[in-house]
């Protein structure tokens, strides 16, 4: 499939193969991974470090600007013409699970990068490289989303099906009360984390089951995933996948998703009416 896209979106898609290489390759080196507290007194990896330093580098070099989760950004939130960097979303996810199922080669950790041009979020690269069947997502405007299982392996466009009235919502892993308000409504509800994960799953509906089957009911579809607390890092990249695919991306209450910084939480669906379920279940709209 000869698929057009733009320089930006070949240089990012490059770049995801590369740092996907280097979670890649600390997933699985000896040893317990370096920790460092940053100066709001959350933990980031060095892992985390390594890449955002990286990208922010490689980008710089290239005349592009990078607001990153980690220090050491070129722009700050809010930038209507940036790079949105979460080096590795799910970090939590990739520190613990290299130490319980390193020889599934198993992680939800993912890079994500997304791309805001005059404040519009119009391309996104997503890497998932340590999963068991591991993956990298793009995405841009106008253009659509698509799934690569390798490396200069063929590329797969992204449909998601709109009609589907029901199926699975993937939620926060702790309990909340819109999950219980979600399953009367007739949702199947799982609990996980990895934001960045969770909306790829809406983009790509094959991705829940090829990463677990036990976890999703035997036909079912993911149609939607909602958090209170994604910040732009998390959600930039997602928006462009998902978007490309055909779904629904607003933030919890039912607008644009913010670029500003802060936990503003978001909401991908199949579909309207969904979206508008998800949001009720949220009780923010």
């Amino acid at each position: 499939m000869n698929i057009p896209r733009s320089p930006e979106v070949q240089t990012n898609v490059g770049l995801a193969w590369d740092m996907g290489d280097v979670m890649y390759t600390d997933y699985w080196r000896e040893g317990p991974l370096g920790e460092v507290v940053k100066p709001n007194g959350t933990i980031a990896l060095e892992t985390d470090l390594k890449v955002s330093d990286e990208v922010v580098a490689f980008l710089k070099a290239r005349g592009r600007n990078v607001v990153s989760e980690e220090e050491g950004r070129t722009a700050e939130y809010g930038a209507l013409n940036a790079e949105y960097l979460d080096p590795i979303d799910g970090t939590d996810d990739f520190k613990n699970s290299r130490l319980l199922l390193r020889h599934l080669r198993q992680s939800i950790g993912a890079f994500s990068l997304g791309s805001a041009v005059n404040g519009r979020i119009v391309r996104g690269v997503i890497n998932l490289p340590v999963l068991c069947a591991p993956r990298l997502y793009w995405a841009e405007e106008a253009i659509g989303s698509f799934r690569v299982m390798r490396r200069n392996g063929p590329e797969e466009r992204l449909e998601i099906n709109p009609d589907l009235r029901r199926g699975v919502v993937l939620a926060s892993a702790n309990e909340h009360p819109y999950k219980e308000r979600l399953r009367k409504m007739g949702f199947t509800v799982i609990g996980l984390d990895g934001i960045v994960f969770k909306a790829a799953c809406v983009a790509d509906t094959n991705l829940l089951h090829d990463f677990d089957p036990a976890l999703i009911p035997t036909n079912e579809t993911v149609v939607g995933m909602l958090s209170d607390s994604a910040q732009p890092h998390d959600y930039a990249a997602a928006k462009a996948l998902a978007g490309g695919a055909g779904a629904v991306a607003c933030g919890v209450d039912g607008g644009t998703l913010p670029l500003v910084e802060g936990k503003h939480g978001c909401v991908f669906a199949n579909s309207g009416h969904t979206r508008d379920l998800l949001l009720e279940a949220l009780g923010t709209r």
